[in-house]
């Protein structure tokens, strides 16, 4: 009793610390991912400690985990190899030999031009996956899985009604410090409208998922015509809940005038129901009127408060030269060094060396796509077994879907929540911001493991 009693308070501080690292600008910031990495560690060597679990399910746990592992393995060492000078000198950067021929002096030669900043980014790696690793671990049992996607849900929508209530009251503020960035943009904490807007996109999906599921009780409501169905629908009141929810998380949405952000909540949004219609909607009544109502909500509040995003997808097309010019100039510096990359954490520093006069004009810390940047930053090879991650990751979800008879919208949600991040990392970097990663991270971790058999 001791040990389960232990093993609960770690998962609910393992959720807790999750839903508040959005809180310091998204845990962006040395002291906060540094704090969020260690809490993490920490929780890893105590659930290890605390789990009640037999052994040989363990074993399975591990045996089902075995290919992410490995993933997680090669990028994690590529990364450690890239700051250390334990390696042939001909796998360094030529930088180095430039110095070392300028100055007559013995320079370390490694393969990252920024060490401190790849040191750091797998700093935050190993959390991301400390947080995937505890979600699933957790997860495993249907009452955790349950309780962390109904407290992610209560983080969700904190986030925005705080949003929400410092945009209307006019102050430009995030916390008590002044805003520095995207003023008139709803923010939260996360100074960056685009990667809070993937974190409301997060929480629609999971409103989403969970209103697939509640339907399901509602049909059982064996009314035979359907004009009546409506009924119990529109009484039940956890439907109704989740759908002022959603209308508070998609006037959020509009809100941040994110057009990316936007554009990928409705793609991954429109997955998950079109899944939820494919495995359910031809076996049970009522799906018909609930995407009614979501639509029916979902353009009202694009009525009252899409103005702004309107006006700026408008012009999208005059802003997007300088990113192609960017990722033109990226994909040069790939080329030229397509194995071993510059190091992690590094773009800041090493593409420097690859701007045009176009683009010198502004500091370009982030490439503005993830699958670029990475690239750049890691290698090829690294990157392309982080996209296999990604599909064994999409694999599994699908595979659930087949094989569950209950919890489906686990799985779902796991599929949707994918789409989303995958599509705004074509247009930005929001999981490269630790408060928004880690979210995903354990939205990832917990589909995951409610996407096996029991």
């Amino acid at each position: 009793m001791k040990s389960n009693f232990a093993y609960k308070c770690c998962f609910w501080v393992f959720v807790i610390t999750v839903l508040l690292a959005p809180l310091p600008f998204a845990s962006n910031r040395p002291w906060s991912w540094s704090l969020l990495s260690s809490l993490i560690g920490i929780l890893l060597i105590l659930e290890s400690i605390f789990n009640p679990v037999e052994l040989h399910k363990h074993r399975i746990f591990i045996r089902r985990m075995a290919f992410g592992i490995c993933i997680w393995f090669i990028v994690v060492m590529w990364s450690f190899i890239q700051q250390c000078s334990l390696f042939p000198s001909d796998w360094a950067h030529p930088l180095y030999r430039e110095v070392q021929h300028l100055t007559g002096r013995e320079v370390s030669s490694i393969i990252s031009l920024n060490a401190d900043q790849t040191r750091e980014s797998l700093m935050r790696f190993l959390a991301y996956g400390g947080v995937f690793w505890l979600g699933s671990r957790f997860c495993m049992r249907r009452e955790f899985a349950d309780n962390a996607l109904s407290a992610f849900m209560i983080g969700v929508i904190s986030y925005a009604i705080y949003g929400l209530l410092m945009y209307f009251s006019g102050i430009e503020k995030i916390l008590w410090f002044e805003k520095w960035a995207y003023r008139g943009d709803l923010v939260s904490t996360f100074v960056n409208r685009n990667t809070f807007a993937t974190f409301l996109g997060l929480g629609i999906l999971c409103c989403l998922s969970l209103m697939m599921h509640w339907r399901i009780a509602v049909s059982d409501h064996h009314v035979k015509r359907d004009a009546l169905f409506f009924i119990p629908i529109v009484s039940n009141w956890r439907l109704m809940g989740a759908l002022l929810i959603l209308m508070v998380l998609f006037t959020a949405l509009l809100l941040t005038h994110s057009r990316a952000g936007f554009l990928s909540t409705v793609i991954g949004a429109g997955v998950l129901i079109l899944i939820s219609r494919i495995t359910e909607g031809g076996k049970k009544q009522g799906f018909k009127y609930i995407i009614l109502l979501v639509l029916g909500f979902g353009v009202y509040v694009f009525y009252i408060s899409g103005d702004f995003l309107v006006s700026r997808i408008r012009n999208t097309f005059s802003g997007v030269l300088l990113r192609d010019d960017v990722y033109a100039q990226v994909l040069i510096a790939i080329l030229e060094n397509p194995i071993f990359g510059y190091g992690y954490g590094s773009f800041e520093y090493a593409f420097m060396a690859f701007k045009t006069p176009e683009i010198s004009r502004l500091n370009w810390n982030y490439a503005h796509n993830t699958y670029l940047e990475l690239a750049f930053e890691l290698g090829v090879p690294v990157i392309a077994a982080i996209i296999i991650f990604f599909a064994w990751l999409m694999f599994v979800y699908a595979r659930g879907l087949k094989i569950r008879r209950r919890g489906r919208y686990f799985p779902m949600l796991g599929i949707g929540s994918c789409i989303l991040v995958g599509v705004h990392s074509i247009f930005d970097f929001s999981l490269q911001i630790p408060g928004l990663t880690v979210s995903y991270a354990l939205i990832a971790g917990m589909t995951w493991a409610q996407s096996w058999p029991r």
